[in-house]
Protein backbone atom coordinates (compact mmCIF):
# COMPACT_ATOMS: atom_id res chain seq x y z
CA UNK A 1 0.00 0.00 0.00
CA UNK A 2 2.31 2.53 -1.25
CA UNK A 3 -0.37 5.22 -1.42
CA UNK A 4 -1.07 4.85 2.41
CA UNK A 5 2.28 5.16 3.03
CA UNK A 6 2.12 8.77 1.61
CA UNK A 7 -1.10 9.04 4.20
CA UNK A 8 1.11 7.72 6.99
CA UNK A 9 3.61 10.01 6.33
CA UNK A 10 1.47 13.18 6.10
CA UNK A 11 -0.45 12.76 9.52
CA UNK A 12 1.11 12.53 13.28
CA UNK A 13 0.95 9.10 14.20
CA UNK A 14 1.82 7.99 17.66
CA UNK A 15 2.40 4.27 17.28
CA UNK A 16 1.70 1.99 20.21
CA UNK A 17 2.60 -1.17 21.37
CA UNK A 18 1.81 -4.04 19.61
CA UNK A 19 1.06 -5.75 23.39
CA UNK A 20 -0.95 -3.09 24.31
CA UNK A 21 -4.37 -4.55 26.56
CA UNK A 22 -7.70 -2.90 26.22
CA UNK A 23 -7.93 -1.75 29.91
CA UNK A 24 -3.97 -0.01 28.95
CA UNK A 25 -4.79 1.61 26.01
CA UNK A 26 -5.91 4.75 27.31
CA UNK A 27 -3.08 5.60 29.38
CA UNK A 28 -0.83 4.69 26.90
CA UNK A 29 -1.80 7.00 24.37
CA UNK A 30 -2.04 9.89 27.15
CA UNK A 31 1.70 9.39 27.56
CA UNK A 32 2.32 9.32 23.75
CA UNK A 33 0.69 12.15 23.48
CA UNK A 34 2.29 13.75 26.18
CA UNK A 35 5.48 13.03 24.72
CA UNK A 36 4.75 14.15 21.11
CA UNK A 37 2.03 16.89 21.60
CA UNK A 38 -0.70 17.15 18.70
CA UNK A 39 -2.12 20.02 17.98
CA UNK A 40 -5.80 20.91 19.70
CA UNK A 41 -7.70 21.15 16.50
CA UNK A 42 -6.37 18.03 15.12
CA UNK A 43 -8.20 14.00 15.45
CA UNK A 44 -5.38 12.04 17.67
CA UNK A 45 -4.33 9.16 15.31
CA UNK A 46 -2.38 6.25 16.44
CA UNK A 47 -1.79 2.91 14.92
CA UNK A 48 0.14 -0.32 15.87
CA UNK A 49 -2.20 -3.06 18.13
CA UNK A 50 -4.17 -5.72 16.51
CA UNK A 51 -8.03 -4.80 17.21
CA UNK A 52 -8.78 -8.01 14.98
CA UNK A 53 -9.77 -9.84 17.75
CA UNK A 54 -12.69 -7.44 19.10
CA UNK A 55 -11.89 -6.56 22.22
CA UNK A 56 -10.91 -3.04 21.66
CA UNK A 57 -13.57 -0.46 22.57
CA UNK A 58 -14.56 3.51 22.66
CA UNK A 59 -14.37 3.25 26.11
CA UNK A 60 -10.84 2.01 26.68
CA UNK A 61 -9.80 4.98 25.03
CA UNK A 62 -12.18 7.67 26.54
CA UNK A 63 -10.57 6.52 30.38
CA UNK A 64 -7.94 8.45 29.54
CA UNK A 65 -9.08 10.85 26.04
CA UNK A 66 -12.61 11.32 26.66
CA UNK A 67 -12.63 15.50 24.97
CA UNK A 68 -10.41 14.75 21.94
CA UNK A 69 -11.55 12.53 18.56
CA UNK A 70 -9.18 9.73 18.66
CA UNK A 71 -8.82 6.99 15.76
CA UNK A 72 -6.58 4.18 16.10
CA UNK A 73 -5.76 1.80 12.95
CA UNK A 74 -5.10 -1.79 13.41
CA UNK A 75 -1.73 -3.28 12.91
CA UNK A 76 -3.19 -5.11 9.60
CA UNK A 77 -5.19 -1.87 7.71
CA UNK A 78 -8.60 -4.14 8.17
CA UNK A 79 -9.64 -2.70 10.98
CA UNK A 80 -10.12 1.17 13.34
CA UNK A 81 -11.09 2.31 16.93
CA UNK A 82 -12.47 5.23 17.71
CA UNK A 83 -13.23 6.77 20.46
CA UNK A 84 -16.71 8.03 21.98
CA UNK A 85 -15.54 11.88 20.71
CA UNK A 86 -14.66 10.92 17.27
CA UNK A 87 -17.85 8.56 17.19
CA UNK A 88 -19.91 11.76 17.99
CA UNK A 89 -18.41 13.64 15.29
CA UNK A 90 -18.83 11.32 12.81
CA UNK A 91 -22.77 10.45 13.69
CA UNK A 92 -21.99 6.85 14.40
CA UNK A 93 -24.55 5.80 16.16
CA UNK A 94 -27.12 3.15 17.52
CA UNK A 95 -29.18 3.87 14.12
CA UNK A 96 -26.02 4.12 11.60
CA UNK A 97 -25.78 1.37 8.89
CA UNK A 98 -23.67 -0.89 8.26
CA UNK A 99 -22.27 -1.22 4.41
CA UNK A 100 -22.38 -5.02 4.36
CA UNK A 101 -22.20 -8.42 5.92
CA UNK A 102 -18.17 -8.28 6.13
CA UNK A 103 -18.24 -4.35 7.14
CA UNK A 104 -20.00 -3.08 9.67
CA UNK A 105 -19.69 -1.59 13.45
CA UNK A 106 -19.50 -3.97 16.18
CA UNK A 107 -22.39 -3.54 18.33
CA UNK A 108 -22.59 -4.13 22.04
CA UNK A 109 -26.12 -6.31 23.04
CA UNK A 110 -28.72 -3.32 22.42
CA UNK A 111 -27.04 -2.21 18.66
CA UNK A 112 -25.08 0.72 19.85
CA UNK A 113 -21.75 0.93 18.25
CA UNK A 114 -18.53 -0.04 20.66
CA UNK A 115 -16.19 1.98 18.58
CA UNK A 116 -15.03 -0.97 17.04
CA UNK A 117 -15.32 -0.84 12.86
CA UNK A 118 -14.48 -3.31 10.48
CA UNK A 119 -13.25 -3.32 7.13
CA UNK A 120 -12.35 -0.75 4.47
CA UNK A 121 -15.97 0.22 3.40
CA UNK A 122 -17.11 1.41 6.79
CA UNK A 123 -13.73 2.51 7.73
CA UNK A 124 -13.72 4.87 4.95
CA UNK A 125 -16.89 6.40 6.38
CA UNK A 126 -15.07 7.83 8.96
CA UNK A 127 -12.37 9.85 6.27
CA UNK A 128 -13.53 13.19 7.33
CA UNK A 129 -11.45 13.14 10.79
CA UNK A 130 -8.02 12.06 8.67
CA UNK A 131 -8.23 14.84 6.05
CA UNK A 132 -4.56 15.99 5.47
CA UNK A 133 -3.13 18.51 2.48
CA UNK A 134 -0.24 18.19 0.62
CA UNK A 135 1.04 19.76 -2.05
CA UNK A 136 2.05 17.57 -5.58
CA UNK A 137 5.65 18.43 -4.64
CA UNK A 138 5.08 17.10 -1.28
CA UNK A 139 3.16 13.91 -2.41
CA UNK A 140 6.11 13.23 -5.49
CA UNK A 141 8.72 13.31 -2.53
CA UNK A 142 6.99 11.44 0.04
CA UNK A 143 6.24 8.69 -3.45
CA UNK A 144 10.24 9.05 -4.27
CA UNK A 145 11.44 8.50 -0.67
CA UNK A 146 8.85 5.15 -0.34
CA UNK A 147 9.82 4.00 -3.68
CA UNK A 148 13.61 4.43 -2.80
CA UNK A 149 13.20 2.89 0.88
CA UNK A 150 11.85 -0.20 -0.93
CA UNK A 151 14.38 -0.70 -3.97
CA UNK A 152 16.98 -0.59 -0.80
CA UNK A 153 15.88 -3.52 0.26
CA UNK A 154 16.09 -5.17 -2.97
CA UNK A 155 12.71 -5.05 -4.28
CA UNK A 156 12.24 -4.11 -8.23
CA UNK A 157 8.22 -4.09 -8.48
CA UNK A 158 5.11 -3.38 -6.03
CA UNK A 159 1.47 -3.74 -6.72
CA UNK A 160 -0.70 -1.84 -4.54
CA UNK A 161 -3.97 -3.02 -4.10
CA UNK A 162 -7.37 -0.53 -4.43
CA UNK A 163 -4.95 2.35 -5.38
CA UNK A 164 -6.42 3.52 -8.62
CA UNK A 165 -10.16 4.87 -7.49
CA UNK A 166 -10.80 8.60 -7.13
CA UNK A 167 -9.35 9.71 -3.72
CA UNK A 168 -6.16 8.42 -5.05
CA UNK A 169 -6.01 10.71 -7.75
CA UNK A 170 -3.66 13.21 -7.10
CA UNK A 171 -0.83 10.84 -5.42
CA UNK A 172 -1.14 8.95 -9.17
CA UNK A 173 -0.80 12.40 -10.89
CA UNK A 174 2.55 12.44 -8.46
CA UNK A 175 3.57 8.94 -9.45
CA UNK A 176 3.07 9.72 -13.23
CA UNK A 177 5.17 12.57 -13.03
CA UNK A 178 7.84 10.87 -11.18
CA UNK A 179 7.44 7.86 -13.74
CA UNK A 180 7.67 10.83 -16.58
CA UNK A 181 10.61 12.24 -15.60
CA UNK A 182 12.40 8.64 -14.97
CA UNK A 183 12.83 8.66 -11.86
CA UNK A 184 11.20 5.88 -10.25
CA UNK A 185 13.76 2.69 -8.99
CA UNK A 186 11.10 -0.07 -9.28
CA UNK A 187 7.60 -0.62 -11.33
CA UNK A 188 4.34 0.24 -9.54
CA UNK A 189 1.67 -1.51 -10.76
CA UNK A 190 -2.23 -0.29 -8.90
CA UNK A 191 -5.16 -1.51 -8.93
CA UNK A 192 -9.32 -0.96 -8.54
CA UNK A 193 -10.78 -1.20 -5.05
CA UNK A 194 -14.05 -2.79 -5.48
CA UNK A 195 -16.38 -2.33 -2.58
CA UNK A 196 -19.96 -3.43 -3.98
CA UNK A 197 -21.74 -1.73 -6.88
CA UNK A 198 -23.49 0.93 -4.83
CA UNK A 199 -19.59 2.42 -4.60
CA UNK A 200 -18.40 1.90 -8.53
CA UNK A 201 -19.89 -0.11 -11.18
CA UNK A 202 -18.86 -1.51 -14.32
CA UNK A 203 -18.61 1.66 -16.30
CA UNK A 204 -17.42 3.67 -13.57
CA UNK A 205 -14.66 1.23 -13.44
CA UNK A 206 -13.86 2.04 -17.11
CA UNK A 207 -14.03 5.40 -16.93
CA UNK A 208 -11.36 5.36 -14.54
CA UNK A 209 -9.16 3.40 -16.22
CA UNK A 210 -9.44 5.46 -19.18
CA UNK A 211 -8.68 8.54 -17.72
CA UNK A 212 -5.01 6.80 -15.69
CA UNK A 213 -3.91 5.54 -18.75
CA UNK A 214 -4.38 8.89 -20.51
Amino acid sequence: HMFAGVAEASMEILYVDQKTKPEELGNALKKLLEENPIPQDKTITAMGIDLTLGEFQAKNIDSAIPDRPVIVFSMDGHALLLNTKAMDQLGIGKAVKDPGDHSYYERDKDGTPTGLVIEIPAMKQCQKLMEYDLSMEERQQILMDLAKSYSALGYTSISDAMSADDENAQDLEALKILDQKGQLPLRVSTSFRYCGEDVINAEKTLDLMKRNLE
